[in-house]
């Protein structure tokens, strides 16, 4: 390590210092999701509602309602949680397929028009050939007949 480095090494959980990782702010540890979720708290209408806004009532009452909702349907917090999980699946799903999807539909755009003009290409080609054949067939049949080409 260079001198005056601020880098420490991570050992089995603890630096240099002796410290866990975690207790030094440099360091946080990745911590998993506790298994019980704690329980919600009922909720609490703003004390200063009626100085609020018309609007800022509105989202109040909105939060208010929904908040009471959840508490109805899942007071352990366990709604909280599941939808929390789903929301970072889609995330972790959804970006890529954002990201990847517009990438590989122009790439397949321009795949399919080079494959366009390939078939264009090879139809030509074929015609082109199909006429000289049928050109030089006619020149041979005209020469058979004047009787140019007996021997």
């Amino acid at each position: 390590m260079a001198p005056g480095s601020d880098i420490r090494r991570v050992h089995r959980g603890t630096v240099e210092t002796g410290k866990p990782v975690g207790e030094d702010s440099r360091l946080p540890a990745l911590q998993p999701e506790p298994r019980e979720p704690p329980p919600l708290d009922p909720p609490q209408v703003d004390p200063d509602l009626h100085d609020l806004s018309a609007v800022e009532r509105m989202a109040e009452v909105l939060r208010y309602s929904l908040l009471s909702l959840e508490h109805a349907i899942s007071q352990d917090g366990l709604l909280r949680r599941w939808l929390l999980r789903v929301l970072r699946i889609g995330a972790f799903l959804g970006i890529p397929v954002l990201v990847l999807l517009p990438l590989t539909l122009v790439l397949l755009h321009g795949i399919a028009g080079c494959i366009r003009l390939l078939h264009e290409i090879a139809l030509h080609a074929f015609l082109s050939g199909l006429v000289i054949g049928l050109v030089l067939l006619a020149v041979l049949i005209v020469l058979r007949l004047a009787g140019i080409g007996r021997r």
